[in-house]
């Protein structure tokens, strides 16, 4: 079976940390994935931007509809993580509102942190 781990972290309090402290956690992380990738767990990870730069797109009566910032409803749950290549958050959105996945509910876009 596999599973998709959703890390959460309260990004204000975060950057209030030591740089110093920021940066061991970071390296504790990569030094966590390697080792779970060397041992079969892991099959990929994604860092995620902050939650600044976040876009939810769904289509109500064929009219697309758009929220900047995610979108939680407490009946919601996750069903489905899609990795989409897209020159830019416009084309992205594009793509996100011609999926049938948004006339069942919402699909967040997130930009990917391609710096680490």
């Amino acid at each position: 079976m596999k599973y998709l781990f959703l890390a959460y972290s309260d990004e204000q309090q975060w950057k209030l940390r030591p740089s110093n402290e920021r940066d061991t956690l970071d390296k504790a992380c990569i030094a966590n994935d390697e080792a779970l990738r060397e041992s079969g767990y892991l099959l990929a990870t994604e860092n995620l931007k902050d939650s600044g730069p976040v876009t939810t797109v769904w289509v109500t009566n064929k009219t697309v509809c758009l929220k900047d910032g995610p979108l939680f409803k407490e009946n919601e749950q996750l069903v489905g993580l899609f990795f989409i290549h897209a020159r830019d958050l416009n084309e992205a959105i594009l793509v996100a509102s011609k999926m049938p996945q948004t006339h069942r509910g919402p699909i967040e876009v997130h930009l990917i942190d391609e710096g680490i």
